[in-house]
């Protein structure tokens, strides 16, 4: 169990550096930042991978 922990903390980890970065959690190319949108206090952004064969995407939501 304490294996799986790990492995968990090691994805969450890589995920949160890849979002920090705009790094694509698929592939890791640079993610390209489609639409963006604000309201109230929230921004929400949606990201695509920039790469023509990979289909990550990401979605962030960020307070103002």
């Amino acid at each position: 169990m304490e294996a799986l922990e790990n492995q968990v903390d090691i994805i969450r980890t890589r995920f949160y550096r890849e979002v920090t970065k705009t790094l694509c959690p698929k592939c890791g190319y640079s993610m390209i930042e489609l639409d963006r949108l604000r309201e109230a206090e929230y921004t929400f952004i949606w990201f695509r991978c920039g790469k023509n064969d990979c289909l990550g995407q990401w979605f962030q939501i960020k307070m103002a």
